[in-house]
């Protein structure tokens, strides 16, 4: 899988051996990340990263499940690359893969209110946490958890 993005960006699969590199760009955007789940995630082809013709990495997006949704287990975009469509193409393609596997909705959890809102941009409804499974509640860390139906 390859998307092609105006200014010679594209979003590709996640390669073997690239996790290091993933975890320490989302580090980088201010965006925690498990570096062993991003390592288990990209093996499993749910990892997607934004990058230039040159190979200058982006963004990257990792996705996961929690009780038959997909989860958005990590969004992150250097500042530099930001407001440039980067991250709207990486959330589209993890909606994408959501539908290609079948799933019904897509959960995320922002990391900031600035993250809510451009989720909040791309349909995403904030969800109630008094209604939420355990699970879930976890997952947020007592911040704002967002999803979208598919």
């Amino acid at each position: 899988m390859k998307r092609e993005l105006a200014d010679g960006v594209a979003i590709r699969y996640a390669a073997d051996g690239e996790a290091d590199a993933l975890f320490a760009l989302a580090a980088e955007a201010g965006c925690p990340a498990d570096l062993v789940l991003m390592e288990a995630l990209g093996i499993a082809g749910r990892v997607f990263v934004a990058e230039r013709a040159n190979g200058e990495r982006l963004g990257v997006a990792a996705v996961g499940d929690l009780d038959g949704m997909m989860t958005v287990e990590t969004l992150a975009v250097l500042p530099p690359a930001r407001r440039q469509g980067v991250g709207s193409a990486l959330v589209t393609t993890v909606e994408e893969y959501a539908r290609w596997a079948y799933y019904a909705s897509v959960l995320a959890v922002p990391q900031d209110a600035d993250a809510t809102d451009f989720m909040f941009r791309r349909g995403y409804l904030a969800l109630d946490a008094g209604r939420l499974p355990e699970a879930v509640t976890r997952l947020g860390h007592g911040k704002a958890v967002v999803a979208k139906k598919l």
